[in-house]
């Protein structure tokens, strides 16, 4: 996971370069990278931010990729998804576009999801292989992200 710091001031930028860290040409800006994501630490953070003070930790300014769902084993038909994090699907990075034509269940709407076709270990978990209860609002934002893509 990378992380990307602005210096708000002179003398983060002053630290920037005294920490020998990397920017780019303006200074301001500066990335950091860890090999872990604890989305379950992090999370809150975010939710007080948007809640409390109406500001966003982060965003995106394109759709161009994803976290499509892959099986952790061999899932059966009946079995009930158990989200990021669990034993039944791994996620892995792809192309918003692939996602799309290829129809790939977003590992963020893994939890409890029903398999509905056997899939082996490691195969890509497809929308058509899980039966899904969103609500309507998740669905319009679904059809909202792939309108992004031409």
């Amino acid at each position: 996971m990378y992380i990307v710091i602005k210096g708000q001031n002179e003398y983060v930028k002053n630290c920037f370069k005294d920490y020998g860290m990397v920017t780019d040409t303006s200074g301001n800006y500066s990335a950091i990278w860890r090999p872990y994501h604890y989305i379950g630490l992090e999370l809150a953070q975010s939710i007080y931010s948007i809640a409390l003070e109406n500001k966003a930790t982060g965003f995106t300014k394109f759709y161009n990729a994803e976290v499509g769902s892959y099986a952790k084993k061999d899932l059966k038909v009946g079995e009930r998804l158990d989200g990021e994090g669990g034993y039944c699907a791994r996620g892995k990075l792809i192309t918003a576009k692939k996602s799309k034509e290829e129809k790939i269940l977003p590992l963020g709407l893994t939890d409890g999801a029903l398999i509905k076709n056997n899939i082996n270990k490691d195969e890509v978990i497809k929308l058509s292989d899980v039966d899904l209860d969103l609500p309507n609002e998740v669905i319009h934002a679904r059809k909202y992200q792939y309108s992004l893509l031409k």
